[in-house]
């Protein structure tokens, strides 16, 4: 039937961009209006330490130090708002605590 169709090409699409996304070296997230993830890519699982099912609906402020989060979910909604996209260094924090700094850009 159609709706079949429609689902198993939906299901081939989405193994598609899990691949592409799994492939590249970069650390892609992607966060729902509210701020948490809804998915992100093994290169950002291995950057802060985490698995992908222990991120998966945590707010993406969880990788910034408590003093920082404030500011990014104002950012965050200035984003939504339809502020521009943004490019910044921040510094961030993995699963084991440790602090390190890495260039952040917000994009639609």
């Amino acid at each position: 039937t159609e709706q079949k169709r429609i689902e198993r090409e939906f299901m081939e699409s989405e193994r598609l961009v899990n691949s592409i996304l799994n492939s590249v070296d970069v650390a892609i997230s992607v966060v729902n209006e509210q701020g948490a993830y809804v998915k992100v890519n093994r290169a950002y699982s291995d950057l802060y330490g985490y698995n992908e099912s222990e991120l998966i609906g945590q707010l993406f402020t969880i990788t910034l130090p408590e003093d920082h989060r404030q500011l990014a979910l104002e950012q965050h909604k200035s984003f939504l708002e339809g502020n521009p996209e943004s490019s910044n260094i921040w510094e961030l924090v993995n699963k084991k605590g440790t602090l390190f700094k890495a260039k952040m850009t917000m994009s639609r």
